[in-house]
């Protein structure tokens, strides 16, 4: 990674390179971070059944018996992560017969 890019060239120029390293860490953590965020996606029950081809009810009835993806409860909403949605679809495919 080009360290100008981060932070202007006068200014990598003119860091010692114990704190260019450490600021470069930090840049990288920083945009790992934000790319989880991005990848943190909520639907609403609605959308998540309609993305698993099922009825919303069928996924309310499911999380009181406690099966299928696990919801996300924020306040009084029920919210799905994506990506608990594509991890439960992976897992339900049926390994193919030879």
């Amino acid at each position: 990674m080009q360290t100008h890019v981060l932070f202007g060239q006068h200014q990598a120029k003119s860091m010692g390179l114990h704190q260019l390293e450490q600021r470069l860490r930090l840049a990288s953590v920083e945009a790992e971070r934000r790319t989880e965020m991005e990848d943190f996606v909520l639907e609403d029950r609605k959308t998540a059944a309609e993305y698993l081809k099922i009825k919303p009810q069928t996924l309310a009835v499911w999380a009181v018996k406690g099966i299928g993806p696990a919801p996300t409860k924020i306040g009084s909403r029920v919210f799905y992560r994506r990506d608990i949605l594509e991890a439960y679809v992976i897992g339900q495919t049926a390994p193919r017969k030879a």
